[in-house]
């Protein structure tokens, strides 16, 4: 299994849901910034797509909000 760890701001505010078999997630995204200028001068900026699932989601609903830095 592979492992990765990106830090970067939130997108938006994280919404909780909930599926059929009653199982809560979240799914948010991360502007992650490589630290670095393209050649137009301007800075690289990926977008990752996340999914937290369960107490996670809940945690991450309750106390992360647009801007703060996951």
């Amino acid at each position: 299994m592979n492992s990765c760890n990106f830090v970067g701001r939130l997108t938006k505010d994280p919404e909780a849901s909930v599926t059929a078999n009653q199982k809560v997630f979240c799914s948010f995204s991360i502007a992650v910034d490589r630290g670095y200028k393209g050649s137009d001068g301007n800075r690289v900026i990926d977008f990752i797509p996340c999914i937290a699932w369960d107490p996670t989601a809940t945690l991450i609903t309750k106390y992360f909000h647009k801007g703060d830095i996951a």
